[in-house]
């Protein structure tokens, strides 16, 4: 398939905060070089690990996001390395990083340095602040993202403290945005022939996810209520029940539609045949809004007893064949089965030496007018590429790397 950006080339220095970046670059084609300390980067200690074995090519979440990449080792704090990093600037057009705000400028290679040897490239700074104001300075993990951008206080059930969310979400969500800010800045070059800053905050990045959270304190002064596995509203209503080997999700309404086909698959069966006659006769002219909270527990608790005797697959073909909402919550398995995301072609085989063979992974995030998917890159070993890049792209001589890899720059 055609790779948009192609042409381009990226230098990635980030850290866990920034690495789905980098991982969006190269999946429309730009040419991104991972760029890691002498050893690798801190990242690929970071379990969980192939075999649970704990070694820096084992680490599955560093294979997770630096597919796609290739990799160099670089120290930016010697002489030698920013001098060598500089050269590499000089015709990139990208550097995505994700230090501190004031890091680079302090070796002499952050944006105003770069864009002397480069007026057109463009820094992508993915921080959990952004660059400017009052918490500019101040460290902060997923936890202290999600709580200060208020995306925390939204999430878990009503009666009890909020929760954080299991899988990370905070830096992916301020990387996809770094993303976006690197391309809308790239046609900006294309367009005016300038390059950028793009400066991203991580609270920023959720805070703008929050959707109507925001206009309902600005309306109605009021914050959003946790409602767990309910939908929101003055009597919450139940969107997520039991059944027997996970869960599904339906609502209940009295609208016909909503409820007309699994009342019917309910009356085929005889154990449940007289639930169904009273759900027909109680659900026809029901107006929800004035249930009280006990007479919605009461109808929800005919059909949380229903599914609680039915497998996710059962309800999901029940739902198909007789045209009513319900829907399996599903595992990664089922994922991986999934019938669309296969028609799609979704997962590839990626290779994975410390495996000894293969693992499905999500190909491009798009499928172009030519159809088809392009096939992930396995994540590439530390400093795979350093005589690739260093001596076949920079000229760099054998001996000259040689040099460089025993003192310490490379």
């Amino acid at each position: 398939m055609t790779r948009q950006l192609g042409e381009c080339r990226a230098l990635d220095l980030t850290d866990a905060k920034g690495f789905l970046c980098g991982a969006i670059l190269a999946q429309l084609g730009v040419d991104v070089v991972k760029v890691e300390k002498p050893g690798g980067d801190d990242a690929r200690r970071t379990g969980p690990f192939v075999g649970d074995l704990p070694h820096p090519e084992r680490s599955l979440s560093w294979i997770a996001y630096n597919v796609n990449k290739r990799a160099v080792t670089l120290n930016l704090e010697c002489s030698d390395g920013k001098e060598l990093f500089r050269r590499l600037a000089a015709t990139a057009d990208f550097v995505i990083e994700s230090f501190a705000p004031g890091y680079l400028g302090s070796l002499g290679l952050d944006y105003e340095w770069l864009k002397a040897i480069n007026p057109v490239i463009i820094v992508v700074s993915i921080t959990p602040f952004g660059q400017t104001g009052p918490y500019a300075d101040y460290r902060g993990d997923e936890l202290t993202v999600l709580a200060m951008s208020g995306f925390l206080l939204t999430t878990g059930d009503p009666d009890r403290p909020p929760v954080r969310i299991a899988a990370d979400q905070a830096y992916l969500h301020a990387s996809a945005y770094g993303a976006a800010g690197a391309l809308l800045a790239h046609r900006a070059r294309h367009a005016k022939g300038i390059g950028q800053h793009v400066d991203v905050s991580a609270q920023e990045s959720l805070a703008i996810a929050l959707g109507g959270v925001l206009p309902m304190w600005q309306l109605a002064g009021a914050n959003y209520r946790r409602s767990g596995p309910f939908l929101p509203g003055p009597n919450p209503r139940r969107i997520i029940f039991q059944c027997r080997d996970g869960y599904i999700a339906y609502q209940i309404q009295g609208i016909p539609g909503r409820w007309k086909g699994l009342v019917d698959w309910m009356a085929s069966e005889p154990e449940t045949r007289g639930a169904a006659d009273y759900l027909r006769e109680r659900l026809q002219n029901l107006d929800f809004v004035k249930l009280t909270l006990e007479e919605q527990t009461a109808l929800e608790d005919i059909f949380a007893d229903f599914f609680a005797k039915k497998t996710r697959g059962e309800i999901w073909e029940q739902a198909r064949r007789r045209r009513f909402i319900a829907y399996p919550v599903n595992d990664v398995g089922d994922s991986l089965r999934d019938e669309q995301l296969k028609a799609r072609e979704y997962f590839a085989s990626l290779p994975c030496p410390e495996l000894g063979g293969e693992i499905p992974y999500p190909r491009y995030l798009y499928v172009g007018n030519g159809g088809g998917r392009g096939s992930p890159r396995p994540a590439a070993r530390i400093g795979e590429h350093n005589h690739e890049v260093f001596c076949q792209e920079l000229g760099l001589t054998d001996s000259e790397l040689e040099r460089l890899v025993a003192a310490g720059a490379i």
